[in-house]
């Protein structure tokens, strides 16, 4: 069985800045989002997952839903089985009384699943010979519900877990992380474990991973996320191999100044942009410094 695993896509997120700027990286996200479904159109994989996130907020307007539902109509014919989809942090609707994610699976678009205590009964399925686990986001309550799953599984059978959360660590310090003591729990009870909520591609443990983030397919923050690469993960039940396939997004250019003397500043700024030759498609992620 062949799968393809994406994450945060964050459809509907409204950027500050001028105008202009503001409508580009409204619609980079649905343009990631519908490389995406191309990109799928032409491996036609069995399941799709959707590691959380597929909104930027709880509350969407009618161009957003639009949008979005056209391409998952689109991704929904591209897919030989299923889509799979979990709620992450950004879409999760407890305080309302209906999901939007809720909505496009009344339209048999997506199967979703949310986090709840009875998740080891409820969030369950089962596609040929591969069982699929689709936790949702645990929130602080991740080590324990991870542990709790981890003692149900049988190693003998091909078990996939659906999870979003990323890997808590120095620099990572969003809540709903999982350490890797808990991950390691997982070794030979679980073949895949497609997470979410990090941005970057990451794999665990380095040799022979099971562990996987396929990061954001569109910069959600512009300046803090390290890798420049955007894509998805394929995945196969048979072999376990994979691949990260990249998706071509808005080129993504930093540089940092500091200098003592503004002029001078000013004066590299001018010639460092000029040698750009900008486009005015690129985004510029600039961080300027003067000490006294």
């Amino acid at each position: 069985m062949k799968i393809v695993h994406c994450s945060d896509l964050h459809l509907g997120k409204r950027v500050s800045g001028n105008k202009d700027y503001v409508n580009k990286r409204y619609r980079d996200f649905f343009i990631a989002f519908a490389t995406f479904v191309d990109k799928v159109r032409e491996l036609k994989p069995d399941i799709c997952i959707i590691a959380g996130d597929i909104f930027d907020k709880k509350e969407i307007n009618p161009d957003i839903l639009s949008k979005t539902e056209y391409l998952f109509k689109q991704l929904r014919d591209s897919v030989k089985k299923e889509i799979i989809a979990i709620e992450g942090n950004h879409d999760n609707a407890r305080i309302l009384e209906e999901s939007w994610l809720e909505y496009l699976q009344e339209q048999n678009i997506l199967k979703v699943f949310y986090y709840n205590k009875d998740f080891e009964e409820k969030n369950y399925l089962k596609i040929d010979d591969v069982n699929f686990y689709p936790v949702g986001y645990p929130g602080f309550m991740i080590d324990e519900t991870l542990t709790k799953l981890s003692e149900k599984l049988n190693p003998n059978e091909k078990n996939i877990v659906i999870v979003h959360t990323g890997i808590s660590g120095r620099t990572n310090t969003l809540p709903g992380l999982v350490s890797t003591s808990i991950l390691d729990l997982f070794k030979d009870k679980a073949i895949y474990i497609a997470g979410g909520h990090i941005h970057s591609f990451t794999t665990y443990p380095k040799e022979k991973p099971y562990f996987f983030v396929s990061g954001s397919l569109e910069f959600s923050n512009i300046q803090n996320e390290k890798s420049d690469k955007k894509g998805f993960i394929l995945f196969d039940t048979d072999t376990l191999d994979y691949e990260f396939i990249e998706i071509k997004h808005r080129k993504r250019i930093k540089k940092d100044f500091s200098y003592t003397n503004f002029s001078d500043l000013e004066n590299e700024f001018e010639n460092f942009v000029k040698d750009l030759n900008l486009t005015g498609e690129e985004i510029l992620v600039i961080s300027m410094s003067v000490n006294n």
